[in-house]
């Protein structure tokens, strides 16, 4: 189950994958506890990490 700002990163990613320096800025995150949030959310295999300029995220597919 997502800690409270694991569930706000994800919130923000069903509107579509986001660049980390976007997504810091919307959130109001540095970039220490911005990086920890990610980390977390890749290790469950939540989100997955994408290519671009500084970085995008994006949510991962479902499984079944």
């Amino acid at each position: 189950m997502p800690s409270p700002d694991e569930q706000r990163l994800l919130d923000l990613l069903h509107l579509g994958p986001v660049s980390n320096a976007k997504a810091r800025r919307s959130l109001n995150w540095d970039d220490e506890h911005f990086e920890i949030v990610k980390a977390d959310l890749v290790a469950q295999k939540l989100i997955i990490i994408g290519r671009g300029r500084g970085g995008t995220i994006r949510l991962a597919p479902k499984t079944k």
